[in-house]
């Protein structure tokens, strides 16, 4: 749920902190925070509704719900919201997390990829033109190695349930905890001004 509050958008939340200040940010968090929870615990109140289910026996999904207390209209609606929500969050991460892959990479070496434009070739890059751009690869359209490496590495766990990719779940919180740990400290040994 974790990753789910925050999402691709905690690569701009130190910016953002920089920017609008701690009052607001965190205000504006804690209040997602709230509503999130209070979505979930009303989604397991309704799970409870369900025939049969009345102290959550049986496995209910999202979409289970919505066709069952929902007319079909909106229960199409719901399903079409749901999936363009699940796609534009899948979509975000996995540009981002290929793009830091590629950036990890350049510190080791190089990075490559196969250059769809302006010009169909393979290529490698030792450094980049700025450390703050979100491309190695500057505006090419590129088939990154580490987005073949993201390939790679999740297409085992799309065979899964999320219940049997519960301990990936965990070590995906457990990674992000530490690193707004380590932000958290490079930020109170830095300072928070904007230099």
């Amino acid at each position: 749920m974790v990753n789910s509050i925050i999402g691709p958008g905690i690569v701009v939340l130190p910016l953002t902190f920089q920017r609008v200040g701690w009052g607001w940010t965190l205000m504006l968090l804690i209040g997602y925070c709230v509503v999130s929870t209070l979505c979930v615990l009303f989604l397991a109140d309704a799970m409870t509704k369900i025939p049969g289910n009345d102290n959550h026996r049986g496995r209910v999904e999202f979409l289970q719900l919505a066709e069952t207390f929902l007319g079909t209209q909106t229960y199409r609606v719901v399903i079409g919201l749901f999936f363009a929500s699940l796609m534009a969050t899948s979509v975000s991460a996995i540009v981002q997390a290929s793009q830091v892959i590629d950036h990890a990479s350049l510190s080791v070496g190089s990075a490559c990829a196969l250059q769809m434009t302006p010009k169909l070739e393979f290529v490698c890059v030792g450094e980049t033109d700025s450390p703050f751009s979100d491309s190695v690869f500057g505006d090419s359209w590129v088939l990154s190695l580490g987005l073949v490496v993201l390939f790679v590495a999740a297409c085992p766990l799309s065979f899964l349930s999320l219940s049997d990719n519960l301990r990936v779940q965990l070590v995906s919180f457990l990674a992000l905890s530490f690193v707004c740990l380590v932000w958290c400290g490079y930020f109170v040994t830095l300072g928070l001004k904007n230099k």
